[in-house]
């Protein structure tokens, strides 16, 4: 597994780089340590390095602007702000800058194990792939996100269409579906983890395949959907999970747990008309944030693709796997 990182910004080169050798002389020190001065080289590099918690000068964080912190809170990783006062005393856990390595170290380490992601309650987040339109390449892009956010982080892509064809197409015959984890779920006296024995792997996305039936969707109210899936991410075995969304179903409940949602489009007139009147709808029920979450996109053609899911890895650097490789690293 891909080490993660510790991520230090500070703007003395001559600290953090004498701070980077130190760290990584320590074998006990369990994280690659990453350094940077300037705040707009971290955020542009940030996205390849999956982060175990980061480090930022004091100084640095006040004088970002509320929008840049709440950018950086979002990539779900533990903050400490690293100061030169002993004494000062921050919302945010404060380590003082000139102690020796060795404290500096175990007070991230031991901050990691005690204080919660960042951003919003537990370490996982929820990616939506969401259109009110049909045939707009919007399970190959949530495969294909799925593919390269696991290049750095541990990602699960979850299929949640009644009829989409994907079963046939994984591999091993043991791979669990939909239908599996909601027998588990509704099983009377469970207890512990509805995702038991989840890989938790870098490298290659966790697919949780389709319900085999389309009943077991169908009969489902989308409510106890979201509530299924919100305990998969408070059980925090993945870093980000991608939700394939069915365009037919209520998706309002399922969008409500989602950071970012991406909307892949059509230009044609039809297709704008059926756009909007998604955002009224949306804006008729006063879901503002999931408005807010939306991010609208035509996407690349994918050719020489044809559902395969062994054959995927084909997709990563062609125009579409580069497309969504830069929209993720602009994030």
């Amino acid at each position: 597994m891909e080490r993660k990182a510790l991520i230090l910004l500070d703007p003395d080169r001559q600290y953090v780089e004498r701070f980077q050798e130190q760290a990584e002389k320590r074998m006990n020190f369990p994280l690659m340590t990453v350094v940077f001065t300037g705040w707009e080289e971290m955020r542009e590099a940030l996205p390849r390095y999956p982060t175990a918690a980061l480090l930022i000068e004091s100084g640095r964080w006040r004088e970002q602007s509320e929008e840049e912190r709440e950018w950086l809170r979002e990539r779900g990783a533990p903050l400490f702000l690293l100061s030169r006062d002993p004494e000062e005393a921050e919302e945010i856990p404060s380590i003082y800058k000139y102690q020796s390595l060795e404290e500096i170290l175990g007070r991230i380490l031991e901050g990691i194990e005690k204080l919660p992601a960042a951003g919003a309650k537990g370490r996982t987040k929820f990616l939506g792939i969401y259109s009110p339109l049909g045939r707009c390449g919007k399970s190959t892009c949530a495969l294909l996100l799925a593919q390269i956010l696991a290049e750095r982080e541990v990602v699960l892509y979850v299929n949640l269409e009644t009829l989409s064809g994907l079963l046939s197409s994984a591999e091993p015959e043991n791979t669990r579906s939909l239908s599996d984890l909601l027998y588990l779920w509704r099983r009377p006296g469970r207890e512990g983890s509805v995702l038991r024995g989840a890989m938790g792997l870098v490298g290659l996305p966790e697919i949780l395949s389709p319900v085999v039936n389309p009943e077991d969707l169908w009969e489902l109210p989308p409510e106890e959907l979201a509530d299924l899936l919100r305990e998969i991410g408070e059980e925090d075995a993945y870093d980000t999970v991608i939700l394939d969304l069915e365009s037919g179903r209520n998706p309002v409940p399922l969008l409500r747990l989602c950071r970012r949602i991406l909307v892949p489009v059509r230009e044609d007139p039809l297709s704008a008309r059926r756009l909007e009147a998604f955002r009224t709808y949306l804006q008729q029920r006063g879901e503002e944030k999931i408005l807010a979450a939306c991010r609208e996109m035509v996407l690349p053609l994918c050719a020489g693709w044809e559902g395969d899911l062994s054959e995927l890895r084909s997709l990563r650097h062609s125009p579409l796997g580069d497309f969504l490789g830069r929209e993720l690293a602009s994030w």
